[in-house]
């Protein structure tokens, strides 16, 4: 992850809508003036962007309102496409929100059994929807998510009926539901629609690199700062805000920070032979680090536990690869906040030949100096010389 990149988590008690996603951002301090320009390069008129600051059960938020002149204006996704793409925005901006449009398309041609190209899109091609993926790509850009690690709560969805272009559908609408196949959702709080095809779109498109995360719970996490984003209904005594938290700035900094998964789990019954086959497999699927400890386990059987740490993304494989491979029934998963140094590759000249050294940096001081080992092990044998010859040396001129 860039070090200009920061993790978000969205909470979603009240489901989640464009408006809310957007409402959310500017309640973060999103400059609407900027935005705004930016949004004009899209869509030159025909809407205006309302923000209104609000309090709910004495709790302040930021409520978007899309107002527009245009009620009926259908557009395909091939149009929508052409629009962004001729749009002054970030290449990274132009890139989700056609992955959300995609998104949204594909559901409803799968919901209504049609080609993608064939679907009108009665809330795809609306202003309202333009403005609100575009919008929130664009301020989530703004703040360094776009890309990062992005997590959510179990999405509430509501309950109860809605009236649509084709009629009257259950809640959470056909295309909702296809759009949160996998992820951890939950009815109410209210019977109205509160998770809109809009609003999981975004969440989808911005999670695509980590969809196992949608969900789950914010896990290790250095929290910043909360923006509220208001949805559109009054409930009394409820809230109905969308809450997105962004990770505390870390690039003041002297080192990086990652936020990683550590799989645990006790063995007594597995020769040695067959644990290394299980690290192999663990390391070229991915994994960051396997080592095995000694305990002491149960009836004074000496045994080993396993400790496995890897991206979160790579969770549900590294979970499937030790329950298949090892006699283990259970594995344990812990979020785990790792520091590490800031690092640069460089080669350097030694009597026998070339060597790269990794340099780690605590901020712009330059710490540790390590020859990489497979380097110095060619040359020294090449060379008929000790490695730690090669090594020392590869060291000394590091330091020039």
């Amino acid at each position: 992850m860039r070090s200009d990149m920061r993790r978000a988590h969205f909470d979603c008690p009240y489901g989640v809508s464009g408006n809310m996603i957007l409402g959310a951002l500017i309640d973060l301090g999103l400059p609407v003036d900027e935005l705004t320009a930016a949004l004009r390069t899209v869509l030159s008129d025909g809407w205006e962007l309302q923000t209104r600051h609000m309090q709910r059960c004495g709790i302040g938020g930021t409520f978007v309102d899309v107002v527009t002149n245009e009620s009926h204006h259908h557009r395909g996704l091939s149009e929508i496409r052409s629009m962004i793409s001729a749009g002054a925005l970030p290449d990274t901006v132009k890139e989700y929100a056609v992955r959300a449009f995609t998104l949204l398309g594909e559901a409803e041609a799968a919901v209504h059994e049609m080609d993608l190209e064939s679907v009108h899109f009665h809330e795809v091609g609306a202003i309202d929807a333009i403005i609100d993926i575009v919008g929130s790509m664009w301020g989530l850009n703004y703040f360094g998510i776009l890309g990062s690690e992005v997590s959510t709560s179990p999405i509430s969805v509501g309950g109860g009926t809605v009236t649509a272009a084709h009629g009257v559908i259950p809640v959470p609408a056909p295309a909702t539901l296809r759009l949160l196949e996998g992820v951890l959702t939950k009815s109410g709080p209210v019977q109205r629609e509160l998770a809109t095809p809009t609003g999981c779109a975004i969440l989808r498109a911005i999670c695509a690199e980590n969809a196992a995360g949608m969900g789950q719970g914010m896990g290790c996490f250095r929290v910043g700062k909360t923006g509220y984003g208001a949805g559109s209904l009054e409930i009394p005594g409820e809230t109905n805000y969308l809450r997105l938290i962004i990770e505390d700035d870390t690039s003041a900094m002297p080192y990086d920070v990652e936020n990683i998964a550590k799989l645990e789990c006790e063995i007594d019954d597995m020769t040695p032979e067959m644990l290394g086959c299980v690290a192999e497999k663990a390391m070229a699927l991915g994994a960051l680090d396997v080592h095995f400890v000694s305990v002491q386990m149960k009836k004074f059987r000496p045994g080993i536990r396993l400790c496995l740490l890897c991206r979160t993304s790579d969770v549900r494989a590294m979970t499937e690869l030790v329950l298949r491979e090892t006699t283990t029934f259970g594995v344990r998963v812990q979020d785990v906040e790792r520091h590490i140094l800031r690092r640069a590759m460089e080669s350097v000249e030694t009597p026998w030949g070339t060597v790269r050294v990794k340099t780690g940096y605590w901020g712009e001081e330059a710490v540790k100096r390590m020859p990489e080992y497979e380097d110095c092990k060619r040359l020294a044998a090449e060379n008929n010389v000790a490695i730690m010859q090669v090594y020392c040396a590869a060291q000394q001129a590091a330091q020039k």
